[in-house]
């Protein structure tokens, strides 16, 4: 966990001087939640489904940097819900320029007046359960900032018992346009 905060200080370090290097290529997001799942530990109790519309089956962007938010809000989708249940990953159009990911689980929930600071450094949720969970409170900070350079926005919805959704929208790309 020590090797996580310090990378996660590190990329809070590196953005905030402006020093973090972005290297946008044509994604395919089917391959981008494939590889995120792959590298995320999920136990036995979670089952994790993923669905991407093919009207935005590619993005514009940084391959590394989007895997890292996706496998964020994926391992705190576990995390958050330690009871198992379904996790879904969802990639579909959210507007004429955008599209919508989103990570929805069955956890434990946020309560509405905490959902506001969520993305800021070093805050996380003030709960009795949420406190037994490890964390930085850098992870959702670095997921805004990468997705801010992206041109997109990233929030939560949520209800205390029922779960969470963290969704981020992105530009829409399509592959004829890689060479644009």
């Amino acid at each position: 966990r020590r090797v996580l905060f310090r990378s996660d200080t590190l990329s809070m370090t590196r953005m905030e001087s402006g020093q973090l290097s972005y290297f946008f290529n044509m994604v395919s997001l089917e391959r981008l939640i494939k590889d995120t799942i792959s590298m995320v530990t999920i136990s036995g109790r979670h089952t994790v489904n993923y669905e991407v519309d093919p009207r935005v089956a590619y993005v514009r962007g940084d391959q590394t940097k989007l895997r890292q938010v996706l496998q964020n809000l994926l391992s705190n989708a576990v995390k958050y819900s330690p009871a198992g249940g379904k996790v879904t990953i969802r990639a579909a159009h959210h507007s004429a320029e955008q599209l919508v990911v989103a990570v929805t689980d069955e956890g434990i929930g946020i309560p509405a007046d905490q959902q506001g600071k969520l993305f800021q450094k070093f805050s996380r949720v003030d709960t009795p359960q949420a406190k037994e969970i490890k964390g930085s409170g850098l992870g959702l900070w670095i997921c805004r900032e990468i997705v801010k350079a992206h041109g997109g926005q990233i929030w939560v919805e949520s209800q205390v018992g029922r779960g969470s959704t963290f969704a981020f929208t992105l530009k829409k790309a399509h592959p004829d346009t890689a060479l644009e």
